[in-house]
C-alpha cells in the first residue's frame, strides 16, 4: 500500500517501444505517452470509439510493480478515464493483471498510480483505455472520449520507506524566465507561470536497510538521468528528477546515517500552452 514514504522509479521504460496502437493523432503519437523524459507531450487518440488500446514492448523481460498515468486533460472527477492492463511473455497470449488499489489521494491529482497485487515479470504490456463516469457512488464504463490524451503511461518499480523525512521541509517554487537585453543597459524579464517547477530538498535519518532503499532509488534513476515519483507521508506526489551534485551522506552512529538530496519537480501541464 502507498501509505508510507514511497518512491516509484521508471527504469523499466528504458528502450520501450510502441508495438501497436488502435488510434493516434499524427501530431500526438503514442510514443509521447511512454517516454519518461517528455511528460508535457501526449498521446492523443484519433476518434471516438468504445476503447483505445496501446501495446508496449520492453527490450527484455522485466519485473514491474505497477504503472502510472497522467491524463492530459482536466480531470475533475479524478476518474474521467480508466486504464486496465494485460501482460504477456510472447505478445500473443495475454493475462489480465490485478490492481491492488485505485486511490488517487494527494495533489497533484493528475498523477494516478495503479499498483499490481503482485509484481509481474513480462516483456509485452497492453493497456486498454475507457472512460469512467461517476454514478451514484459507483463507476460505470462508457465509451472513450475522442479527446483522450495521455501524457504519461509508465511502468514502474516501487521502493518503500517506512520513515518520513526530517523537518523542516522547505520546498520552493521556481518559474522559468526569459531575459531580453534592451538599449541603455536595461533588461526586460518575463516569467512563464505555466511550467513552474518545485525545488525539493529532503533528508532522512536511516538505518542500514532504509539507507539501501534510498540508494536503490538513486541507482535506478542513474543519478539525474531518469525521473522518479516521490510520495510524501501526507500523500502529495512529486514527479521529479535528482538535481546535479545533490546527494550527500553522513554517518551519525553505527548503523545510522543521514542522507540528503535535492530534486527538481518536472512540470505537468494539462493542456497545450503557448508562450
Amino acid at each position: 500500500m502507498f501509505d508510507s514514504t514511497n518512491f516509484c522509479t521508471f527504469e523499466v521504460m528504458d528502450g520501450a517501444k510502441v508495438q501497436l496502437v488502435s488510434s493516434q493523432n499524427p501530431l500526438h503519437p503514442a510514443e509521447h505517452a511512454i517516454s519518461p523524459l517528455e511528460p508535457n507531450m501526449a498521446w492523443e487518440a484519433n476518434g471516438d470509439t468504445e476503447q483505445h488500446t496501446l501495446t508496449v514492448i520492453l527490450p527484455e523481460t522485466k519485473s514491474v510493480d505497477g504503472f502510472l498515468f497522467i491524463h492530459h486533460e482536466t480531470d475533475t472527477l479524478l476518474l474521467s478515464i480508466e486504464i486496465s492492463v494485460e501482460s504477456s511473455g510472447n505478445g500473443t497470449s495475454w493475462s489480465s493483471v490485478s490492481i491492488e488499489e485505485l486511490r488517487d489521494y494527494g495533489p497533484p491529482y493528475q498523477i494516478k498510480l495503479r499498483r499490481f497485487v503482485n509484481a509481474i515479470s513480462a516483456r509485452y504490456w497492453r493497456f486498454t483505455i475507457s472512460s469512467a463516469v461517476a454514478f451514484e457512488g459507483n463507476y460505470i464504463i462508457g465509451s472513450a472520449p475522442d479527446d483522450t490524451r495521455i501524457s504519461a503511461l509508465w511502468l514502474f518499480t516501487s521502493h518503500e520507506l517506512d520513515c518520513g523525512a526530517i523537518l523542516p521541509i522547505n520546498d520552493q517554487t521556481s518559474f522559468s524566465n526569459n531575459e531580453i537585453q534592451l538599449p541603455a543597459g536595461k533588461q526586460f524579464t518575463t516569467g512563464y507561470g505555466v511550467n513552474s517547477s518545485i525545488n525539493i530538498n529532503r533528508s532522512w535519518a536511516v538505518n542500514d536497510a532504509q539507507r539501501e532503499t534510498l540508494w536503490s532509488v538513486i541507482r535506478n534513476c542513474n543519478g539525474i538521468f531518469r525521473p522518479f515519483l516521490f510520495i510524501d507521508l501526507d500523500g502529495t506526489r512529486h514527479l521529479c528528477r535528482l538535481a546535479s551534485n545533490s546527494i550527500s551522506e553522513t554517518v551519525l552512529d553505527i548503523g545510522l546515517f543521514r542522507l540528503e538530496w535535492s530534486a527538481i519537480g518536472i512540470p505537468i501541464v494539462k493542456m497545450d500552452k503557448y508562450h
